[in-house]
């Protein structure tokens, strides 16, 4: 039977604080507990585990981010530990061993650099290295000696070093980088010194440090300088396939990255994050703390992550990057569903366009016919507007209710919409079938599915042409033209122009709200919008589009008001 902690899961202990426990290998339990024992953020009285600690007064969210970033640390350092200890390590030319040991030298820099403490500390670490390193008879420093390597590994935290990273090397491998960092540890002690002093002058030493080259790689990835951030993307693309809008939406995140010389040496990406806030979008809009924190950060260090596990780049240069979001005041009694005078004024207009609209010529116009029925189904069904433009006609179908079904539904005909990823983009990437109300029905919904069908066939889409044209597809541009309409009912409902509104998406809140009030059990409510169940036990209670129409029944009608 597996540890119970094989699963590291984040919990509130009985004080409040953040708490997470991770079960390490008994074949490197002890190596593991020297070099983190008593210096890591994940010290541990025992050394079978690592925990993790935050203290009560951590956002929710935040400890979920320091959760990860702990938990992806600790699975790197299992893992170098590992293999080194099955001598599955790679070996080092000298010329990888100076460029790992110069970023040694930046880390260590970086490590001790806010507090650098006493320059006697350092004077005193130079001195006794060399005393040790020392030839009596030549004067020169020997750093290959085993004496001088083993201080080494202590002092300069070297395994501490290649374990966070997830390198293991060979045993020739790390006696070469050790040597290598005994000689950029005394100019690291010397530049600590100068630090210690008051002295913050430029460190010209960066300027003759390499990057690490991981041996093995392909031309793509051979060095950090002859990598690029959006060659990486598409390689990482390859390898994790993301829907097209996710792909459309981070592009733009690693064209950004490249043109902000994010291979350059002191480049920093928490600066480069903080640099992102308010800067103006292509959209004139001013770009929020949300927006970065969401996909301008979280892109780059989810494919940074997959690099390094890849072997494709050496570290994660976002990792530990932050970005507060300031909560926003929330003026609006209805949250972020519509009002009752938003969402009558949406649907009273979508009423004023024919139940099929046609061209003279006979032809459905798609674009009248989403401003006719998607407010209507978003309504009914809290489905996303974007599910909804790309519903094609066979999506709709007409089923019956079985003998199981309440008395005076038996035999009854009910109409469902399936929500599909074969027709396009679905967040959770998994089908679902909803029941459609019954007024939709009465307004003549059928009929117009029916008519697509005559004119374009069963797979053709309903809400749109089907072109795909340039540019975003289809459902998409549907989607866009849609929101667009709504926001002109503005002269009608002056909410509806405020950028903090955002009507289409409010439909999802807004039927969630009349659900509840009409009694339809939170199961099914988070069924039909497709939302995940709130619990395991709600896992095993799947769903039945039966019961789901049958609670519908229970949904009251929107109040039709012809102008």
């Amino acid at each position: 039977m597996g540890s119970v902690f094989s699963v590291s899961r984040l919990v509130r202990s009985s004080s409040g604080a953040w708490k997470s426990r991770k079960a390490l290998p008994a074949s490197i339990r002890s190596e593991y507990q020297r070099l983190y024992g008593e210096r890591s953020r994940s010290r541990s009285k025992f050394a079978w585990e690592a925990i993790f600690s935050e203290p009560a007064s951590t956002p929710f969210h935040r400890a979920k981010v320091l959760h990860a970033e702990w938990l992806a640390l600790v699975n790197r350092r299992i893992e170098a530990l590992k293999g080194a200890r099955a001598s599955e390590g790679v070996e080092l030319s000298q010329r990888d061993a100076d460029a790992l040991a110069g970023e040694w030298y930046r880390w260590f820099i970086g490590f001790h650099l806010d507090n650098p403490g006493s320059p006697k500390r350092w004077s005193s670490l130079r001195e006794t290295l060399v005393d040790i390193a020392g030839d009596l008879e030549t004067g020169e420093l020997d750093f290959d000696q085993p004496e001088v390597l083993s201080a080494i590994d202590t002092e300069a935290r070297a395994s501490q070093f290649l374990t966070d990273r997830g390198v293991a090397l060979m045993h020739a491998g790390r006696t070469s980088f050790l040597s290598a960092v005994a000689g950029e540890f005394l100019r690291a002690t010397e530049t600590l010194e100068r630090r210690a002093g008051g002295d913050w002058s430029e460190d010209k030493h960066l300027d003759q440090l390499a990057p690490y080259r991981p041996n093995g790689s392909s031309a793509i990835t051979a060095c950090a300088t002859d990598l690029t951030a959006v060659a990486l993307f598409e390689a990482y693309c390859k390898d994790n396939p993301k829907k097209p809008s996710t792909i459309d939406r981070w592009r733009c995140v690693f064209r950004a990255l490249d043109a902000s010389g994010w291979q350059e040496l002191g480049w920093d990406a928490q600066r480069w994050a903080d640099s992102l806030i308010g800067q103006p979008t292509n959209g004139g809009r001013s770009r929020g703390a949300l927006t970065v924190r969401d996909a301008w950060i979280a892109a780059p260090r989810a494919v940074w992550k997959w690099g390094q596990r890849k072997r494709l780049v050496f570290r994660n240069p976002f990792i530990g990057v932050t970005v507060e979001v300031p909560s926003k005041a929330e003026t609006r009694e209805t949250g972020k569903g519509s009002t009752d005078k938003e969402a009558a004024t949406i649907l009273q207009a979508a009423l004023t366009v024919p139940t099929i609209p046609r061209t003279k010529a006979g032809h459905i116009m798609f674009a009248e016919a989403a401003h006719r029925w998607v407010p209507w189904l978003d309504a009914y069904t809290g489905a996303r507007v974007g599910e909804l433009t790309q519903a094609r006609v066979c999506d709709v179908q007409v089923r019956v209710f079985s003998v199981n079904a309440p008395e005076g539904l038996r035999r009854v005909e009910y109409a469902v919409l399936r929500i599909t990823p074969e027709a396009g983009t679905v967040k959770t990437n998994k089908a679902r079938t909803i029941p459609l109300h019954p007024h939709l029905i009465d307004q003549g919904l059928l009929d117009y599915v029916e008519a697509v069908r005559v004119q374009q066939g069963a797979n053709a889409p309903l809400f749109n042409t089907g072109n795909i044209g340039k540019g975003r597809g289809p459902a998409l541009r549907a989607r866009d033209k849609l929101a667009k309409w709504v926001r002109s009912l503005s002269s009608r409902c002056a909410s509806l122009a405020d950028k903090g509104v955002k009507p289409n998406h409010g439909w999802r809140h807004t039927f969630k709200v009349r659900a509840r009030r009409a009694g339809i059990e939170p199961g099914i409510r988070d069924a039909i919008c497709g939302h995940a169940p709130r619990s395991v036990a709600e896992q095993y209670e799947h769903v039945l589009v039966e019961d789901m129409a049958v609670a519908m029944r229970l949904f009251p009608r929107w109040p039709v008001v012809t102008e």
